[in-house]
C-alpha cells in the first residue's frame, strides 16, 4: 500500500514536472527603426549640405560630424535595451563615439556646419570591439538617453584624421537603425504548433562595375582626392558604390591614372575604390602599362589579378576566369586582358593565340546558363575607343553564348542592344555595356553605330548589375552632381 502511495505521489509530480517545463517562457519582442534624417557637416564646408548623399562622413580632420534622427515609436514600461547601430566598411583603430542632440528641429535637407544644433555632454563609445573590424556595426547602448516615444537626435564624433563612410537611409543595404526590446510573455499554450520551416532566401550577389576611376595625386584636377566640377570623381563614385554593399566589384581597367605606378594606385586609388579591395575583380588596361609590363597594378592587386599565375608581379598573361553562385545555380565570369599587343608575342588576342585558346576552353568548360566577360576596351563603341583588335574572342564569346559584355576605356556611357559578333541586332547575342564612367574625366561620341540604344557622355557614376540564376538586372547609379538613370532586365541565353 505504501509502495502504491509513492508510485502515485511520483507520478503526480512527474506530471506537474512535464507542465512546468511545457510552460512558455518570457521572449524578447524586436523593433527596429529607421532614421527620418540622416546627413552630415564639415567644417572646412560650412555652408554646405550633404542631405540626402547614401553616405555620411565622420573625420576629425577636417571636423566632420554626421547627424541622425529617429522619431521613436513603440518605446513602453517593459523595453529593457535601446541599441543605435551604424555600419562601417573600413577597418579602424580609433574610436567614433555617439553624443546626443537636445535640438531636433534641425533637416536633413537643411543642416550645414554653420547651422549644426549643438551636441550633448554624454559620450558613448561603441560596445564591444567588434567596431575595429572592417565590414563590421558601430553599436551603442543609448537605453538611458531614449526613455520617451518621440523625435530622438544624435551625433557621431572621432578625432582621428581617416574618413570613415558610413551608409546612410538613402543607400538602402546596411542604414542606421534604432533597436528596442521589449520583454514580451506570450499566452501558455499546452499542445505547441508545429513549426513550418521555411527555405533561407537565394542570396543575389549585386556587383559594382566600372573603369577609368583614380586621377594621379599630382594631376591639378586631383584637389585633395575630392577632385574638381569636371574631373576627379573617383572619391565621389567609390562613396556610390559603398552605398550599394555590393558583393563583388568588376573594376574596367585603367584604374590608375595616369600611368599605373604602384606609388599612385597606393595613394590615390586606395583612398578611393581600394576601400573594396579585398571584394575587385581587377581588369588591367591600358594606362596600366604606363608602368613596365604592368608591374604596378599587378603588384597592388597581387595573385587576385593573376590566379593563373600565382606570384607573378610584371608581364603576365591578365587573363582569368571564376564562378559566382546563386543558389543551386552560377554564373561564370571570364576576364580578358584587351591590350592585345602586350602578351602572345605581341598577338595576344589573336586566333589560336594563347588567350583565344584558353578563353574558348574556358567558356566550353563552365557548364552555366549565364556568363559574362570582362574587358577594358569594348569592341562596340560610338567613339575611336572600339577595339578590331578583340574581335577574334568576340568571335569565341558568340560561339560560346556569352550574355554580358562589360568593358570601359570609353570615358562614357554606352548601352548596345543584343548583337552577334558581327555586329548585327540577335536576341540570342551579347549585350556590351561600357562603362567608363568610374570618376577619372569624361569624352564624347561620334557617329552612334548601329544598336547603341544608351549613350550619355558628362557624367559620372557606377553600374549596379544584380545577378540571378537565368537572368540579370542592370541600373546606372549616377553621381548626383551628373543626373542620369538607366536600367533595365536581360535573361541569359
Amino acid at each position: 500500500m505504501r509502495n502504491r502511495m509513492a508510485l502515485a505521489v511520483s507520478a503526480c509530480l512527474l506530471a506537474v514536472a512535464s507542465l512546468a517545463f511545457q510552460l512558455p517562457q518570457a521572449e524578447a519582442a524586436i523593433t527596429t527603426l529607421a532614421p527620418v534624417g540622416d546627413s552630415y557637416v564639415q567644417s572646412d564646408k560650412p555652408t554646405t549640405n550633404f542631405g540626402t548623399a547614401p553616405s555620411m562622413v565622420v573625420d576629425g580632420s577636417p571636423v566632420t560630424v554626421p547627424y541622425l534622427k529617429f522619431d521613436v515609436q513603440g518605446r513602453t514600461a517593459t523595453t529593457t535595451k535601446v541599441t543605435l547601430r551604424v555600419f562601417k566598411a573600413l577597418a579602424t583603430t580609433t574610436t567614433i563615439n555617439l553624443r546626443p542632440v537636445s535640438d531636433t528641429t534641425w533637416t536633413e535637407t537643411g543642416i550645414t556646419y554653420n547651422n549644426r544644433p549643438a551636441v550633448g555632454g554624454t559620450v558613448i563609445a561603441p560596445s564591444g570591439t567588434a567596431w575595429k573590424n572592417a565590414n563590421s556595426w558601430l553599436e551603442y547602448d543609448v537605453t538611458g538617453l531614449v526613455t520617451t516615444n518621440g523625435v530622438q537626435s544624435f551625433a557621431l564624433e572621432t578625432t582621428s584624421a581617416t574618413s570613415k563612410s558610413l551608409p546612410t537611409k538613402e543607400a538602402g543595404a546596411n542604414a542606421p537603425q534604432l533597436v528596442l526590446e521589449t520583454i514580451d510573455t506570450p499566452t501558455p499554450t499546452p499542445t505547441p504548433t508545429p513549426t513550418v520551416t521555411t527555405p533561407p532566401p537565394v542570396e543575389v550577389p549585386v556587383i559594382a562595375v566600372g573603369g577609368d576611376v583614380a586621377c594621379g595625386t599630382d594631376e591639378v584636377d586631383y584637389n585633395g582626392g575630392a577632385g574638381t566640377a569636371l574631373k576627379c570623381h573617383m572619391k565621389q563614385t567609390s562613396d556610390l558604390v559603398l552605398g550599394m554593399n555590393p558583393t563583388s566589384v568588376f573594376a574596367l581597367g585603367d584604374l590608375q591614372y595616369n600611368s599605373g605606378s604602384l606609388v599612385m594606385f597606393n595613394e590615390s586609388y586606395q583612398n578611393s575604390w581600394g576601400r573594396f579591395k579585398n571584394i575587385t575583380r581587377p581588369v588591367i588596361g591600358n594606362h596600366e602599362y604606363g608602368t613596365s609590363g604592368g608591374g604596378g597594378y599587378y603588384t597592388y592587386f597581387g595573385d587576385v589579378s593573376t590566379p593563373r599565375q600565382p606570384g607573378c608581379r610584371k608581364d603576365c598573361d591578365g587573363y582569368y576566369s571564376f564562378d559566382l553562385p546563386i543558389g543551386d545555380a552560377r554564373w561564370h565570369i571570364a576576364v580578358i586582358n584587351s591590350e592585345c599587343t602586350r602578351i602572345g608575342a605581341g598577338v595576344g588576342c589573336a586566333k589560336d593565340s594563347p588567350q583565344y585558346n584558353w578563353l574558348n576552353a574556358d567558356l566550353a568548360a563552365a557548364n552555366t546558363s549565364c556568363s559574362a566577360v570582362l574587358s577594358h576596351r569594348p569592341r562596340w563603341a560610338s567613339n575611336s575607343f572600339a577595339s578590331p583588335d578583340i574581335q577574334p574572342l568576340v568571335d569565341v564569346m558568340a560561339a560560346q553564348g556569352v550574355d554580358l559584355l562589360l568593358a570601359g576605356h570609353a570615358h562614357s556611357y554606352e548601352r548596345f542592344a543584343p548583337q552577334d559578333a558581327a555586329g548585327a541586332a540577335s536576341s540570342t547575342g551579347i549585350r556590351e555595356i561600357a562603362v567608363g564612367t568610374g570618376g577619372r574625366d569624361s569624352q564624347g561620341f561620334g557617329t552612334i553605330v548601329p544598336n547603341s540604344v544608351v549613350h550619355k557622355n558628362q557624367i559620372y557614376g557606377v553600374l549596379k548589375l544584380t545577378l540571378r540564376p537565368t537572368g540579370y538586372d542592370w541600373a546606372f547609379v549616377n553621381d548626383p552632381s551628373t543626373p542620369f538613370t538607366d536600367s533595365g532586365s536581360g535573361t541569359c541565353n
